[in-house]
């Protein structure tokens, strides 16, 4: 009985070690390096940095033109600006109109239950806009949004939606909002 119950206890252990430092990956890159680091990685899979939107933006993002699942994107990492270290993936289809909107989160979204079968998947309704969140810590420490917003700008009109798919990794997000919260 007793080596059953250490073997259990072993086993447990090793799962606690592995579930350590399973960082989420954005674009195949794994979110647990610097900024400079990271854009290394985006720069040589073909991304490139947008200048005009890097040279205005405060420091904690940073802008790449490239493509997410084949379709254009704007691609935004963030990060820590005391660390340098990024926490936070996303891709953006602008410009969309809501038909395309939805057609594009639904295929999103099927896409993300045939890779992570195991996870769990939850709706937001609390506006009227559909927004989904994937909890998979079975695959990884982290969290994947994905949403739309609508633009209030009536020169886009009725290409005034876009989708964000946002990849999270926990351990990085966890360690920023402490910072940020020592702040105050």
């Amino acid at each position: 009985m007793k080596k059953l119950l250490l073997l259990f206890l072993c086993i447990f252990c090793v799962n606690m070690v592995n579930a350590q430092g399973r960082h989420a990956k954005f674009l195949g890159i794994p979110l647990d390096c610097t900024i400079t680091q990271f854009q290394q990685k985006m720069i040589q899979k073909g991304y490139k940095p947008n200048k005009d939107l890097n040279r205005t933006t405060p420091v904690g993002r940073r802008f790449f033109d490239g493509t997410f699942l084949g379709k254009e994107a704007l691609i935004v990492l963030f990060y820590n600006e005391k660390t340098n270290v990024v926490y936070l993936g996303k891709a953006v289809y602008n410009r969309l109109k809501q038909e395309d909107a939805d057609k594009e989160q639904t295929k999103v979204m099927n896409l993300l239950y045939e890779k992570y079968k195991d996870a769990a998947f939850y709706e937001n309704t609390k506006n009227d806009l559909k927004s989904f969140y994937v909890d998979s810590f079975s695959d990884f420490d982290g969290r994947i949004n994905v949403y739309q917003r609508k633009s209030d700008d009536l020169l886009l009109r009725p290409n005034n939606y876009s989708l964000h798919i946002e990849y999270i990794d926990s351990v990085n997000y966890m360690i920023n909002e402490k910072r940020e919260m020592e702040d105050l």
